[in-house]
């Protein structure tokens, strides 16, 4: 091999895009791995909130249908294991003119198909009672 072909070859650029590529690529799918479980995180926040939000609308007018009924609405099956707390009411005793409170907890995974991460999360909603059962 003569030194003008050996540097030839060292100036030709083929083959750079795929190194470029399989350099680029574990950063790509690790971004892409934090978007879906951040959007699995967020959902389940969101689910928790809304279960916590329909509870305290039933517990404030005097309906409140239980635990497992607002688990029966969940959409993720993080969200469908979660433990409601409540209601409580400030002062001790359903009063019109009060607040009852509603806690909804859950713990969702943020990279379910590696089984790592587990993060608790937590819905909480207020409302002021107008009908006591």
């Amino acid at each position: 091999m003569t030194p003008r072909t050996l540097t030839s070859r060292l100036r030709s650029e083929d083959g750079q895009a795929v190194i470029e590529f399989a350099l680029v690529l574990p950063l790509l799918v690790t971004f892409i791995l934090l978007i879906a479980g951040m959007g699995r995180m967020f959902n389940a926040y969101n689910d928790l909130n809304q279960m916590a939000a329909d509870g305290a609308r039933f517990a404030a007018v005097g309906t409140f249908p239980g635990a497992t009924a607002l688990l029966q609405n969940a959409d993720t099956s993080a969200t469908k294991t979660a433990t409601v707390t409540g209601p409580s009411y400030s002062g001790g005793a359903c009063a019109v003119g009060t607040t009852v409170t509603i806690t909804t907890n859950a713990t969702v995974t943020f990279f379910p198909m590696l089984g790592l991460a587990p993060v608790s999360l937590a819905g909480h909603s207020q409302m002021r009672v107008e009908r006591c059962p």
